[in-house]
Formats: C-alpha cells, structure tokens, sequence
C-alpha cells in the first residue's frame, strides 16, 4: 500500500560500447550517442578576434579557446582510451563470449595496464560505470574483472566467477538433499577444485543464497 510514496522508476542502461560477432570474430563499437558533442565555433572566433578588444578581454579570449580545445581533446581521448581498454578485455575472455561462464578467465586491471600501457588508475576510471552490450547481453566492463583462484592443476587459476558459478549449480540440483558448505567443498574437491569451506561460505553469501540449515526449512 506504500509503493505510491516510494516510487523508483526503472532505469534502462544505454551501452558505452557495443560489441557484436561475426563468423567467430568479434567487432567493438563505441556508442557515439553516449559521447558528449560540443563544437568549436570558429566563425564566432574570427567574429570577436576582429573587434577591437581589451588587453584582458584579449586574455580571456585566448584562455576560453584552450580550454575549449582540451576540452574537445579530452573527450575525444576518453574514447580512443575507452575503445582500446575494452578491445584488450575482449581479446583475453573471448571464450567466455563464444563457450559461456565456464571460460571465464581470472582477469586484473593490472593485466589490462601492462597490455594497453596505461596506468591501472586509468584502466579503473575509464571502466567505471561503463556498460558492454554484447550477443550475450549487457555487462558492466568491471564485471569481466576476477582474481584467480588455486585449483588441483598449479599450472594455471581458476576465476572466482566460475567457482561461484560451479558453488550454484550444485545447489540448484540439491533437492532434498541439502548440503552444507564442507560437502559442497568436497564436492568441489572432486571436480579438482581446492578451495576452504569459509571461501565456499563467503561465495554463497556473496550470492544471496542461504545457509543449509534455513534451505532446509524452505525445503
């Protein structure tokens, strides 16, 4: 009866970056529609410069144009930037694009910093709040960001994305048999994946799922 006072309307996202695939190759896009357009009127400029003009109007002048030309500048790296950042995300979880979350591969802006030559403080700022639409669906770009987790091969890690994914697959397929984290760990242990029960724990909670003992009751 309380919805009418506390009325939030839904926000669709409008994608920075589209990303679209073609016979296993895929093709970034920045959305220009999401970029600011602003434009420098070189007609007023030569207007004004043509008027006889205050020494400090003159400074003015001058100051107001190199603004606006960083300005102009700086938007328009924002997307090369932004364009080459994702480009580089793209490359490295492309399996995920074509096989699914089970080819998620752990990730680190660190990563992204060596391969771009940005700093990681860049590879942060320009990721944040920024949305991918992809065959797949629409992703914040800080999603494709995992650190990896130990497994029975020391060769290589596994992203914690395809842990908690493996964590609710199990669970989906409890039934009555309601397990609880150790033997989810067990289970997990299993399929060649070592990880603690409190890391189990951590993952289910990260996830909204309940303990064993309330799924038991909702059972």
């Amino acid at each position: 009866p309380a919805n009418v006072f506390d009325f939030q309307p839904n926000v669709s996202i409008v994608p920075d970056i589209i990303l679209s695939q073609s016979k296993g190759s895929f093709k970034l896009e920045v959305n220009k529609s999401q970029i600011p357009k602003f434009k420098f009127n070189k007609e007023l400029y030569s207007l004004i410069k043509k008027k006889k003009l205050l020494n400090r109007e003159k400074e003015n002048l001058i100051k107001w144009v190199k603004s606006g030309k960083l300005l102009l500048s700086s938007i328009k790296n924002r997307g090369i930037t932004l364009e080459k950042v994702t480009n580089e995300i793209v490359k490295f979880q492309q399996d995920f694009f074509k096989k699914g979350i089970n080819y998620f591969y752990p990730l680190t802006q660190k990563d992204i910093a060596k391969k771009t030559g940005f700093h990681e403080s860049t590879i942060s700022r320009c990721t944040n709040n920024k949305y991918i639409e992809t065959p797949n669906g629409v992703y914040e770009l800080k999603y494709f960001f995992s650190r990896g987790i130990d497994v029975k091969d020391k060769a290589k890690l596994l992203s914690n994305k395809i842990i908690k994914n493996k964590i609710l697959n199990i669970i989906k397929k409890e039934n009555n048999n309601i397990m609880s984290d150790r033997h989810i760990v067990f289970k997990l242990k299993k399929k060649g994946i070592n990880i603690a029960r409190r890391t189990v724990s951590k993952y289910r909670k990260l996830m909204s799922i309940p303990s064993s003992h309330k799924r038991k009751k909702q059972f």
